[in-house]
């Protein structure tokens, strides 16, 4: 199995599109461009999960959770080899980056990875909490619940990060610890 895998892109519902637009506070997601739904709704894996392109974390839904910087820079930087830079001025992304949303510079709330998705082509995607997993331009989510602060981009050189497996460890079994390790398994 891909370590990213999407369902086909489709249009969100009506009932989708007010349920984020409307209940959930992201009014950018109803202006162009538009963005799609690329997998259901799932209790099993949320934001950060998914910039690992993992699907399967069954830790407790916590909403409204943020985590300080210093505790997401490490788990990027340290547990999954990423480098902490500024956001690309000029917009040029690079494939499996990681952006991360705030209420402010010291705290996320949110993780988008960046992915080539089928159908789409280059786009930020993101797991929205036990909703839906969408496609988005960076700036679709703000202002929103996530907050209006960009406190952290990553990047790995437009390759797809290696986890540092332990003796026999499944990818699964790596990505679950090291959220674990690092107190991730919240957001």
């Amino acid at each position: 199995m891909p370590r990213y895998e999407t369902d086909p892109p489709r249009l969100p519902t009506n009932q989708e599109r007010y349920d984020f637009v409307i209940e959930a506070g992201f009014a950018s997601l109803g202006q162009p461009p538009q963005w799609y739904v690329i997998g259901n709704g799932d209790p099993y894996y949320k934001c950060v999960a998914w910039t690992l392109g993992l699907k399967y974390a069954p830790f407790p839904e916590t909403p409204g959770d943020t985590l300080p910087i210093d505790q997401v820079d490490a788990f990027y930087q340290q547990g999954c080899g990423y480098q902490k830079v500024n956001v690309p001025a000029n917009n040029t992304f690079q494939l499996y980056d990681v952006l991360a949303y705030g209420p402010d510079m010291n705290n996320v709330a949110h993780v988008a990875v960046y992915l080539d998705v089928p159908g789409v082509g280059p786009t930020w995607t993101s797991k929205m909490g036990v909703a839906q997993l969408i496609t988005h331009t960076w700036m679709q989510l703000v202002p929103g619940p996530y907050g209006t602060n960009f406190p952290a981009y990553y990047t790995h050189g437009g390759t797809m990060p290696p986890l540092p497996p332990e003796d026999g460890e499944s990818f699964e079994q790596t990505a679950q610890r090291l959220l674990r390790q690092y107190g991730l398994d919240r957001l």
